[in-house]
């Protein structure tokens, strides 16, 4: 589990965000500064998240630094988290992760997980068995998967990874065999996957190469 853990402070949202805002009307702007992340979420069942960066803060009014690609509604109970620092890009390579005993192992639940990462980098890893997704990259900015594999993640949860609640998150370039999922993206705006395959579990319905759920695109 690779992460960062540091202060943060929290707001709501005080008015309705759309696609394309940049400026957001918050609860309260105290403990906010320019140039630290900005992570915006709430509790709708189908909304996406979203991770950049705090541009400026004048009051209660907080600019952010791109545009919202996601819409989100006070209703559901936004919030506006600002980090003062990610993990910064770290690079994992030329390993083989593997569960002893395979995807029947119920605490093997994911054999990485990334939280809060800025531009993390995995290339040339074979991941082989876990109950749940082999790779879970969570709050992450411009991570890149690269030219890995997966294998043999059966159960029900299964997949080659699910990138949960990060922003332009890319996988280029892997291979998934044995897997319930193949690719799959929850909360996830900017996902690209590219030059992939994935061949799900022989005689299991329900199965999909790629999936993409509550507000995740491409």
């Amino acid at each position: 589990n690779i992460g960062a853990w540091d202060d943060l402070s929290r707001s709501t949202l005080n008015a309705n965000a759309v696609i394309g805002d940049r400026d957001l009307t918050l609860l309260s702007g105290a403990g906010l500064a320019a140039g630290r992340w900005a992570y915006m979420a709430s509790s709708g069942s189908e909304t996406a998240a979203f991770l950049t960066r705090l541009a400026t803060i004048v009051g209660v009014t907080a600019t952010l630094e791109e545009a919202m690609p996601i819409a989100l509604a006070t209703a559901d109970t936004a919030t506006f988290t600002s980090y003062d620092a990610l993990i910064e890009g770290f690079s994992i390579r030329d390993l083989a992760l593997t569960c002893v005993g395979g995807s029947a192992t119920a605490n093997k639940l994911t054999l990485l997980e990334m939280n809060r990462c800025n531009a993390p980098d995995v290339a040339n890893v074979d991941f082989n068995g876990a109950v749940a997704p082999l790779v879970t990259p969570k709050i992450c900015k411009n991570g890149t998967l690269r030219n890995c594999t997966f294998r043999n993640a059966f159960t029900s949860a299964g997949s080659a990874t699910e990138i949960q609640t990060s922003t332009g998150f890319s996988v280029q370039n892997c291979s998934a065999t044995n897997v319930r999922f193949g690719f799959v993206a929850a909360r996830s705006p900017r996902t690209r996957i590219v030059d992939c395959s994935a061949a799900a579990i022989p005689d299991v319905s329900g199965g999909r190469g790629v999936k993409l759920s509550a507000s995740s695109h491409f």
